[in-house]
């Protein structure tokens, strides 16, 4: 019982510490930079859409806010991965227990840089939670190159311009003051899961 207590007393502080804010400063903080990181990432390889590879970003964002639930802005960003080639097994003895053991032979390297422009519409946006969804289009350079002691992709090294594309229907931010962690569910360049920090400013 007490505990049912404490909890609603906590509750309560909080939403009314949120209620007092979110109409008064915070609406007013034009501006928000985030820091994130994020995976898996979407990497397409020629014709192949790659989901069986480690692959992650991280990136810098910069919106002005144009009204109370709307920002334009842009992400800067380096995504990074990497794809096993070939499989084979290596068997050794180890006294009278004899050891099989699955080995990768070669492995598929990418990278990219990317820069995208877009926007941030805020379901909801007050000084100590928010809810949101944010959308981005622009361009990347990748890079995708073979390496191993194998060496079956041979010296394959290939670099292309192609469209870098994120959308994320579900943010969810909450911090104190101008601070806030946030944790962002899309896809794209910034992977499935993205989250980081993010700070406002300027009124």
């Amino acid at each position: 019982m007490v505990k049912k207590i404490c909890l609603l007393v906590l509750f309560v502080s909080l939403r009314g510490l949120c209620h007092a804010q979110s109409s008064s400063d915070y609406s007013y903080l034009k501006n928000e930079i985030d820091i994130g990181i994020g995976g898996p990432t979407s990497i397409r390889y020629g014709d192949e859409l790659w989901f069986d590879c480690a692959a992650a970003s991280t990136s810098i964002r910069l919106f002005h806010y144009l009204k109370r639930n709307l920002a334009v802005g842009g992400s800067l960003g380096y995504a990074w991965g990497r794809r096993g080639v070939g499989e084979d097994w290596y068997d050794y003895w180890e006294g009278n227990v004899h050891h099989e053991v699955q080995v990768t032979l070669d492995y598929r390297y990418y990278n990219s840089i990317y820069l995208m422009g877009g926007a941030k519409w805020a379901y909801v946006n007050n000084k100590c939670f928010g809810m949101y969804m944010r959308g981005e289009i622009g361009l990347q350079r990748q890079h995708f190159w073979y390496d191993g002691p194998y060496n079956l992709g041979g010296t394959y090294d290939l670099s292309e311009v192609k469209a870098a594309v994120q959308l994320s229907p579900i943010g969810i931010e909450g911090g104190i003051k101008n601070l806030h962690l946030f944790v962002e569910i899309g896809y794209g360049m910034e992977g499935i899961f993205n989250a980081g920090l993010s700070y406002r400013f300027g009124k």
